[in-house]
């Protein structure tokens, strides 16, 4: 008798596992789209008009970009068609050397939120470089509209970004979950008591997940190991093939080495821009182009 009850609690704690956190794969592939329209210029943006990008989503009124002398970005806008206030954070321009060093650094700085909490300083220096901004025109499109629901999402860095961004949403959406927060190859933001701490909220959000993909090596960033000690938070949606979109592993808890915490020799930048099979670095050098007013394109 002892051993079937034994045997019922360890399958009944590996369904818990498989099934606790909600996913789905149109919300995501929704919000992947955002992150990449957060690539394309300013211009473009405002009038929804970055071609292929900006298509395969619903358009956003009332858009709000913003961006600082290091290349940090944000947009802001609202769909009508959601009812929703969709916040997307820019991941790393390839070009950016600001942007590569925010990455490549390893520091971490006290996050005053939780007890003995600590994350990337590097990260949250850009965070810190945008999140005034973005609370007044967040707070304005909540005015606004009052019932919307929220969206976040980022991709790498904007990642990163979206996950410090989570928690002061939350604040401000009166200690409200928000509706979805999905990111897309987010590399580690905080130590073992962050990861913790997002856990124990659990991701501040309705819908969460941290996708990843294959052998992308932005998620394997910074390292997990000693003497860098970083930790992923959980929620953990991952890919083998960005273009079989029902196909995924879940990992309720962060470091699963079923996902990708277990892949080895992760060194394909290809895979870092091919989530949801969308062509990241193609499409982001297209809708940084405008036509000029000699009828002449532009990078931007």
């Amino acid at each position: 008798m002892k051993t079937q009850q034994i045997i019922f609690l360890l399958l009944s704690s590996f369904i818990l596992n498989i099934s606790s956190f909600q996913y789905d794969v149109e919300m995501a592939e929704k919000l992947s789209a955002y992150s990449l329209a957060s690539y394309c210029s300013n211009s473009n943006l405002l009038n929804w008009s970055c071609g292929k990008t900006c298509k395969r989503v619903e358009p956003l009124i009332d858009v709000k970009t913003f961006e600082n002398k290091n290349e940090i970005f944000y947009l802001i806008g609202y769909s009508q068609k959601e009812d929703a206030i969709v916040i997307a954070t820019r991941g790393t321009l390839p070009w950016s050397i600001y942007n590569w060093l925010t990455d490549l650094s390893i520091s971490k700085v006290d996050y005053q939120n939780c007890k003995k909490c600590q994350v990337h300083q590097g990260f949250y220096k850009a965070f810190q470089s945008i999140i005034d901004s973005l609370k007044i025109e967040f707070n304005n499109l909540r005015n606004q509209y009052q019932n919307s629901k929220i969206y976040i999402t980022g991709h790498s860095l904007g990642g990163a970004l979206a996950t410090l961004l989570v928690p002061e949403i939350y604040k401000l959406n009166n200690n409200m979950p928000v509706d979805a927060f999905i990111t897309q190859g987010s590399p580690r933001v905080g130590n073992q008591q962050f990861s913790n701490w997002f856990a124990e909220n659990n991701n501040f959000s309705k819908m969460s997940a941290r996708i990843t993909l294959n052998k992308d090596p932005v998620v394997q960033l910074p390292a997990f190991s000693f003497p860098f000690s970083f930790k992923h938070i959980g929620n953990e949606i991952f890919y083998r093939d960005p273009s079989i979109k029902q196909e995924y592993t879940k990992c309720l808890k962060p470091e699963d080495q079923n996902c990708s915490s277990g892949v080895y020799f992760a060194t394909s930048v290809i895979d870092h821009q091919s989530y949801f099979g969308f062509g990241w670095g193609s499409e982001l050098l297209f809708c940084r182009r405008f036509i000029n007013k000699n009828n002449k394109e532009t990078l931007t």
